[in-house]
């Protein structure tokens, strides 16, 4: 009960700051949402799917992938949570075995056949938009039912290149 607390209170903090921060520190409450919206289900498991930008895979995604799934992963041990996280090697073999174009990857229903196909329950999945000041980036992450496309929870963040 002790944790369940303390995460909540610490993502009701966070909700209540500022949203221009680092991309490492969006990453963490990324995982953090999630890991609380997903305290009352039964296990599910997830997969952390590309970012895309300007209609393409942006070029942070791998960076944003791999931060989130070990961070989404950490948070759910943490608060002894029975769900799984699918990893991101088993997303490039699936690729490669479907023969998926990366350029597909930007269409929404492919992601979606994706998942189903790593018997994935939720994807992450989001959109990085530059914004007018050069530096400044909009993470938008949704986390998508993969077999309703009901969007479970969307998390906007104004990040700060480094």
């Amino acid at each position: 009960m002790k944790k369940i607390f303390l995460l909540f209170f610490v993502s009701a903090l966070f909700a209540g700051c500022a949203t221009e921060i680092s991309l490492e520190d969006a990453i963490e409450e990324i995982a953090w949402d999630i890991s609380a919206s997903l305290e009352e289900d039964s296990e599910k498991t997830i997969v952390v799917s590309y970012f895309i930008e300007d209609g393409q895979i942006s070029t942070l995604s791998d960076h944003i992938n791999n931060g989130l799934t070990s961070k989404l992963v950490e948070m759910l041990t943490w608060n002894e949570l029975p769900h799984k996280v699918v990893s991101r090697q088993a997303l490039n073999q699936l690729m490669e075995e479907m023969e998926f174009q990366m350029s597909a990857l930007t269409d929404e229903s492919s992601q979606k056949e994706l998942g189903k196909q790593l018997g994935a329950d939720l994807m992450v999945t989001g959109h990085i938009t530059q914004l007018e000041d050069e530096d400044l980036y909009r993470l938008n992450v949704q986390l998508i039912e993969i077999e309703t496309a009901v969007v479970r929870g969307g998390y906007i963040y104004d990040i700060w290149s480094d």
